[in-house]
């Protein structure tokens, strides 16, 4: 029950986010709901707008980093990322 309660509310935040779209936004941008829990316990989420028109040079940019980096060290990045980007909503 818990889980399906969690993605109820991602989806509803989802849902919510497009109706209150900023404007200028269109329809280059794209929601996304992001959560990220911390070894304290603490979850932060969020819903972010990904730029659907910078996708292909961000995933170059992703390319040049799984070729730089393990995927140990990737999952490191992308736990910094969530914590950094989230930290807001602490």
């Amino acid at each position: 029950m818990h889980d399906f309660n969690k993605r109820f509310r991602a989806l509803e935040s989802l849902v919510l986010a497009e109706k209150n779209k900023p404007p200028k936004a269109g329809k280059k941008k794209e929601a996304r709901w992001v959560s990220v829990t911390r070894p304290d316990g603490k979850t932060s989420s969020d819903v972010i707008w990904t730029n659907k028109s910078k996708k292909k040079e961000l995933e170059k940019e992703l390319a040049a980093l799984e070729n730089r980096y393990s995927k140990e060290e990737l999952e490191d990045l992308f736990a910094m990322l969530g914590e950094y980007l989230l930290k807001k909503t602490a």
